[in-house]
């Protein structure tokens, strides 16, 4: 993200946080909380229709706690877009990373619930596309509204919107993983794989979102964070794999962690992504790795 903005595209930029933020305050939590009790409503149905109803018994529980838990995020996360529409507007360059990150929780949190609401209570879809939806176009909007290159545009899109997809797939399989790890009908057998997929990719998610501002800061910090939170990712959806192999949610969220790490990886995007944005000439590149080269030393007296 570049700090090459005018004062109609700060304008919008701030009039979107603002909007954005209202609704994350108003109607974002009535479509969290009347999708979670949908999923409650239809669990109640759902369990006596499946084969093995011991899997699905601790996920009213899971969705109870979760589903509440990220809307208050996006609660929080809308009251703060209120508060830094102002500096937007200003064209303060700190502000626009924040809110990049604030809005990926809205857009995580859409992506996550959509399961859970898919497979309980179909008729309630669309609650968890309205969360999702009011973060991802506005995260979009703040990211690619400046005067950039349509290639760092193109590169800037593909690299957030798989930080965002791995963080919202990779929490999900955390909660399926918890879900199951509970439904254990012997409690002196832990399941292994459960056990550590669910700490790996919840730690992993928290430090990608932590890394998307820094990241659209340019910061090199962000670079690590965004790297180490999606190896993370795919270590976690890894060990899952690993011990159950055929299932199709562990092999995608696997993959999306591994794309997202490659991406990150390649030279002209690592370069494009710690560029420093003060630095119109480009002259002044932070080196993620540095090389290792050896210096000569003057032994003249």
């Amino acid at each position: 993200m570049r700090n090459n903005t005018t004062p109609t595209s700060r304008s919008v930029m701030a009039l979107v946080a603002l909007i954005v933020g209202i609704l994350l305050i108003t109607l974002v939590p009535a479509s969290g909380m009347r999708a979670m009790d949908a999923i409650l409503k239809g669990y109640e149905v759902k369990i006596t229709a499946v084969p093995d109803p011991s899997q699905l018994l601790p996920a009213s529980t899971v969705v109870a706690f979760f589903f509440p838990f990220w809307t208050a995020l996006c609660m929080v996360a809308g009251a703060a877009l209120i508060v830094l529409s102002a500096p937007i507007y200003r064209g303060e360059y700190w502000a626009r990373p924040i809110a990049l990150g604030l809005l990926a929780v809205p857009s995580i949190a859409g992506a996550y619930m959509f399961g859970p609401t898919f497979f309980f209570a179909k008729d309630a879809i669309s609650d968890p596309l309205i969360i999702g939806l009011t973060g991802i176009v506005a995260y979009f909007i703040i990211l690619l509204y400046e005067k950039s290159s349509v290639s760092e545009k193109v590169i800037n899109f593909f690299v957030f919107l798989m930080l965002g997809a791995a963080c919202a797939y990779n929490w999900t399989i955390g909660h399926a993983s918890l879900r199951l790890l509970w439904a254990n009908p012997d409690p002196n057998v832990v399941d292994h794989a459960y056990a550590l997929g669910i700490v790996v990719n919840w730690t992993a998610v928290l430090l990608v979102m932590i890394g998307i501002p820094l990241l659209a800061a340019r910061k090199p910090a962000g670079w690590w964070l965004c790297t180490v939170g999606s190896f993370a990712m795919f270590v976690g959806s890894g060990t899952l794999l690993l011990a159950y192999p055929d299932v199709m949610d562990f092999q995608a969220g696997t993959l999306i962690a591994l794309v997202t790490c490659i991406l990150l990886f390649i030279p002209k995007i690592s370069r494009l992504m710690i560029d420093n944005p003060s630095d119109k000439a480009g002259a002044n590149k932070i080196e993620l790795i540095p090389q290792l080269t050896a210096s000569k030393t003057d032994h003249s007296a």
